[in-house]
């Protein structure tokens, strides 16, 4: 496509519909000198199947209900660079809507997603693509303040195929009215979508202010989530829903909650795991600062969490489930690094637990006298206080009580059983 003459922008006025026909549309000079403008009555573009190549094109104030500035309906190969979608709006996908399987995943990289809207999915992207040829990919991209129900910056699925593979990309300041501002990924056993060398800031939700991962599996790698807000929920840098997620050397920073979970809320997350990176700065009003453990098997390897802030588990709650803590520094956190149920934590070589009672690993907190040996004495500590603490119990503690829930039970008395012999 030609491009304006004289400094001025050549801007094409409409909806164009390839109507199933392969074709490629190919700026001269690059996004912001050729415009597709389709002054909201209808997509700036759309595509039902056939071979698609966009470059170089702004696709402007279009509007749909499936995709406002481009509408990809199970393309057979689609490639689209370094683009700008701007100002276009949705009831899923504002920016972008894509969704089939009919070959390899569209490939979209250097394109800007910005002020973008869908009243449903997306408000960047929507993308629903399923090929067992091969998954889609988006590289390099920026979505910057979009705004959706679910999904501010990119709503993706994958219904158990190929899985998106995200890499490079920054969403800052987009917005969702009920989860995951940033990112919302709902994915499917087996698949696990890698996403990596992203960076989530400044997005906001009432829930996962930055990113939601729900079912299936999901991958991050050299990711950092900074500055994310849950307004009204839990999860103010990322909040998994059944997933079984694992971050590696990802910088999980100053983000907040209005509830729990500062960091991250780990919602019944089999499998999940952290290794390396940080957890750091991050406030939760209520409890998890830096995390918040509800469900599943969560393992910690070397990781930091440092410096996060909470009514309670200034550093991690652990509400239910599982928790294997190794190798990982859990400090400064404020008022204390860990809450919750002991009969469920297992920690080694960790290496600072130093502003609270040490006995929060598993057998230190059986060994009730703190001779190092989990044996009759601790079982006749059970025993002898045996039934509901003290009102005060939850600020002063109750002796024999290791689950911590101000009743000496049958928990209690599981978990010396379990425990009994030499801590190491």
């Amino acid at each position: 496509l030609a491009s304006g003459t004289t400094g001025s922008p050549a801007i094409y006025y409409g909806s164009f519909n390839m109507n199933g026909r392969s074709i490629i549309l190919r700026s001269q000079d690059g996004a912001d000198k050729t415009i597709l403008d389709a002054q909201q009555n209808g997509p700036c573009l759309t595509s039902n199947g056939g071979v698609l190549t966009v470059e170089g094109l702004t696709l402007r104030n279009g509007y749909g209900d499936q995709g406002g500035g481009l509408v990809l309906d199970d393309p057979v190969d689609c490639t689209i660079t370094s683009c700008i979608f701007r100002n276009n709006q949705g009831v899923t996908g504002g920016g972008m809507w894509c969704t089939g399987g009919a070959g390899n995943g569209p490939v979209i990289a250097n394109c800007l997603f910005e002020d973008n809207q869908a009243s449903g999915d997306g408000g960047g992207v929507y993308l629903n693509y399923g090929s067992a040829s091969g998954g889609p990919s988006i590289t390099n991209c920026q979505f910057i303040g979009n705004t959706a129900n679910r999904g501010g910056g990119l709503r993706a699925g994958d219904s158990g195929y190929e899985p998106l593979s995200l890499s490079g990309c920054l969403f800052n300041g987009n917005e969702a009215t009920q989860q995951g501002g940033g990112m919302f990924y709902q994915t499917w056993p087996p698949t696990a979508p890698p996403v990596q060398d992203c960076e989530f800031s400044q997005n906001t939700a009432p829930w996962g202010g930055g990113i939601v991962w729900q079912y299936g599996n999901g991958h991050m790698t050299n990711c950092v989530v900074r500055d994310n807000t849950a307004t009204n929920g839990s999860g103010g840098g990322v909040l998994c829903d059944e997933a079984a997620v694992t971050l590696e050397s990802c910088a999980i920073q100053d983000n907040r909650a209005s509830r729990s979970g500062g960091g991250l809320h780990l919602m019944a997350c089999e499998d999940a795991t952290i290794s390396g990176g940080e957890v750091t700065g991050n406030v939760a009003t209520l409890t998890g600062g830096g995390l918040l453990v509800d469900g599943g098997d969560v393992v910690l390897v070397g990781v930091e969490v440092t410096g996060n802030t909470a009514n309670s588990g200034g550093g991690i709650a652990l509400e239910s489930g599982s928790l294997v803590i190794a190798d990982a520094t859990v400090c400064g956190n404020s008022p204390d690094e860990l809450v919750g149920g002991y009969a469920a934590m297992q920690c080694r070589q960790e290496d600072c637990f130093t502003d609270f009672d040490a006995a929060w690993c598993v057998c230190d907190a059986a060994d009730l006298d703190q001779d190092g040996f989990v044996g009759v004495s601790d079982l006749n500590m059970v025993v002898q206080h045996w039934g509901f603490c003290d009102w005060d119990c939850l600020t002063h503690g109750c002796p024999g009580d290791i689950a911590r829930d101000c009743d000496v039970d049958l928990r209690d008395l599981l978990v010396v059983l379990e425990w009994w012999g030499t801590c190491q």
